[in-house]
């Protein structure tokens, strides 16, 4: 974890789905047109096997992706 100011930077846990798959389908219309799977039905299996993905990803040094967070735990979004 990394605190930042007010912000918390943080792998995602699996009950940061609900909130991390409705941010998603809230910016359909802005981070879809470069983010290709931001897609109108990302649903929470969807942030879930994300999770999944980064969770891997990091272990194997290949990637650091992170929630960014308010200090009370609201999502508000993405690190790469």
């Amino acid at each position: 974890m990394l605190r930042a100011a007010a912000f918390l930077l943080r792998p995602y846990r699996d009950d940061d789905a609900p909130a991390m798959s409705a941010g998603v389908r809230e910016s359909v219309q802005t981070v879809g047109r470069w983010m290709s799977w931001a897609k109108a039905d990302f649903s929470d299996y969807d942030a879930l096997c994300w999770f999944a993905a980064c969770n891997a990803a990091r272990a194997a040094g290949e990637a650091h992706e992170f929630g960014i967070f308010t200090l009370d735990g609201q999502f508000v979004g993405a690190a790469a």
